[in-house]
């Protein structure tokens, strides 16, 4: 009975600290978003883990998320493979895409491939969204659990994740199944959580 109430507490502050971060966000300037986009944006474009990457997985940004949607471009022009996801019941497949003209708005009003390749591929560059972090690499999605799924499935992906600095907490609640980032990338700060550094 106590595992079950304490589960059910950490469920429950993972829901207010998503309802709250969510607001936090929804409250930033276009001026804010835009500003430490191109902070985050340039440390990824100029790291060793991109430039040596082939695949890059990639969400499409919205409701005032970091921006994902000029790094999708630069890496086509890159000429990398740059593939987006789509949900399937319980599980995410990614497409991928030739130019943002790939992609077409569905369910929750995301941006996702229409008749698209879907994609398997088995090296590259994951990015994985989240509402809040720690300094650790835990972090709290938006509770569908499909990109914990994703990285348990292929750890030879370099997960990487992008944040606002007020999105990063000195510690959050994590359960079994959450799966961590290899990276976090701020405006102010890189992250690396890297175990065995895959790029030695």
């Amino acid at each position: 009975r106590y595992r079950s109430n304490k589960k059910s507490m950490m469920e429950q502050t993972k829901a207010e600290l998503r309802k709250q971060y969510k607001q936090k966000r929804r409250a930033l300037t276009p001026e804010q978003v835009t500003v430490a986009s191109a902070q985050i944006r340039k440390q990824f474009l100029n790291s060793d883990e991109y430039k040596d990457c082939n695949h890059l997985l990639i969400y499409v940004s919205q409701d005032n998320e970091v921006d994902t949607v000029e790094i999708i471009k630069q890496a086509l022009t890159d000429d990398k493979v740059v593939a987006v996801p789509k949900v399937y019941g319980d599980h995410m497949h990614f497409h991928r895409i030739h130019g943002m003209s790939d992609l077409k708005v569905g369910a929750y009003g995301i941006l996702e491939p229409a008749g698209c390749e879907m994609l398997h591929p088995t090296e590259g560059i994951l990015i994985v969204p989240g509402i809040v972090f720690d300094i650790n690499g835990h972090r709290i999605g938006y509770g569908g659990g499909y990109y914990d799924r994703y990285m348990k499935l292929h750890p030879e992906l370099t997960a990487v994740a992008f944040a606002y600095d007020y999105q990063v907490l000195p510690e959050i609640s994590c359960e079994s199944f959450d799966e961590r980032p290899d990276q976090l990338l701020t405006p102010s700060e890189i992250y690396s959580f890297m175990e065995n550094n895959k790029y030695d």
